[in-house]
């Protein structure tokens, strides 16, 4: 055989291993995906009440993007914490915090693992809707944390909580299969 045809063989099966590299890439990051989200609830609420400790927050675990609950003179802390968030990424979480009844409020907060306060917003008889934003820490966990003020409480959301970081290897895996396709032209 010639130099070029061995080349040629080559550099086939090279491109063939990295198709199936990446298609297996991309299998493996769909099945983490689908995997969280089929096991992890989308929507997490009271009852039951979530945790009063800082120490010992309720573990929602991966996959939750909406958290509901509410504070109150009986139950003036919620703690939850949600895990195996994307490391190192901003975040933006919507808050909301409803008065009930009058001059009452509270505070809404993301926390790191360690307790650290990553963003707060204190609410007083104003429900506007407002923004927590930040860095997910290392370990991937953030805490919600919802306190009730002296005389007052109410019902509080979290929304648009970040997707577990099964969501950005799904990510990472299409832009690997779109940047082969460019360089690439020949179907998988």
């Amino acid at each position: 055989m010639g130099r070029w045809v061995m080349k040629k063989m080559d550099s086939d099966h090279a491109r063939n291993k990295h198709r199936k590299t990446s298609a297996l890439l991309l299998a493996a990051a769909c099945a983490a995906f689908t995997g969280d989200s089929a096991r992890a609830a989308i929507v997490a609420g009271e009852p039951p009440d979530f945790s009063d400790s800082a120490a010992a927050p309720t573990d929602l675990g991966p996959g939750v993007q909406v958290v509901t609950g509410s504070v109150s003179n009986s139950d003036i802390r919620d703690y939850f914490k949600v895990t195996g968030l994307q490391p190192s990424v901003p975040f933006s979480i919507n808050v909301t915090f409803t008065p009930v009844g009058t001059q009452q409020g509270g505070t809404l907060a993301i926390l790191s693992s360690s307790g650290f306060p990553i963003d707060s917003e204190f609410f007083l008889n104003d429900p506007s809707p407002r923004t927590l934003t930040g860095i997910v820490p290392a370990d991937g966990i953030l805490i919600g944390a919802a306190d009730s003020i002296e005389a007052g409480g109410g019902a509080y959301s979290f929304s648009n909580v970040p997707e577990p970081a099964a969501a950005a290897l799904a990510a990472a895996a299409l832009a690997t299969l779109a940047r082969r396709k460019r360089k690439d032209p020949s179907p998988l």
